[in-house]
């Protein structure tokens, strides 16, 4: 049933995509990839990854997880196992990572990530928009958070460091809304917001995602 129990895990197991919007990324790996989470924290979305058939990912973190995992586990700084490891990855991915990082640190953990990627091999990392209320709120929200983040400086060093065929799009996860009633009135003052800001960045060629969140996907070509 993957990372969670009740109405969510039965949500996670029919509708996987509605608890992880990230999963639709995946649906087009071969479920035999060799796949890396650098900072996987308590492992979730690799429970997530092994429900969904693939069973040959590894999590990376600084803190062990205090529980069993169906997948792999290595503890380790990130940059120190990306500079330690001859292990070629299909996929590396890290989500709600890079912005904890210093900006020379950001394109020192890019470098070794497009090394460890096989030829092809695809990375997909997602960060707090900071053109978003919402996003600008996670970002500092959080004392450890180093570097904000919008669509067009993400694009920027994903560029910087050789990565190709780039794309930069917005995710929320509604579900959370959806399922908790205390959340309504917020959703509904979030979305009045929006719809001001998009029509602001319309007319004045401001930013075109404003979602609380961006994934980025790019390849080593």
């Amino acid at each position: 049933m993957g990372a969670y129990t009740g109405l969510k895990g039965q949500l996670a197991r029919f509708f996987p995509d509605s608890i992880f919007p990230e999963l639709r990324f995946f649906h087009q790996i071969p479920r035999e990839s060799r796949i890396l989470e650098l900072g996987c924290g308590g492992g979730h979305f690799l429970d997530e990854l092994y429900f969904n058939g693939f069973q040959n990912c590894l999590g990376v973190d600084i803190l062990r997880p205090d529980r069993n995992m169906p997948n792999e586990f290595f503890e380790s700084d990130i940059i120190e196992f990306l500079k330690n490891t001859n292990e070629s990855f299909q996929v590396i991915y890290m989500f709600d990572v890079l912005e904890h990082f210093h900006k020379d640190e950001i394109f020192e953990i890019l470098e070794l990530v497009r090394l460890r990627l096989a030829d092809d091999g695809r990375f997909i990392v997602r960060v707090p928009n900071a053109s978003s209320v919402v996003g600008r709120f996670n970002q500092f929200a959080d004392f450890s958070h180093e570097t904000p983040f919008n669509e067009e400086s993400l694009y920027q060093v994903l560029m910087s460091v050789g990565f190709q065929k780039i794309q930069i799009l917005g995710i929320e996860r509604w579900i959370k809304v959806w399922l908790d009633p205390r959340r309504w009135p917020g959703a509904l003052l979030f979305s009045m917001t929006w719809a001001r800001n998009r029509l602001i960045s319309t007319a004045f060629g401001g930013p075109k995602i404003l979602s609380a969140n961006l994934i980025g996907e790019s390849f080593k070509v």
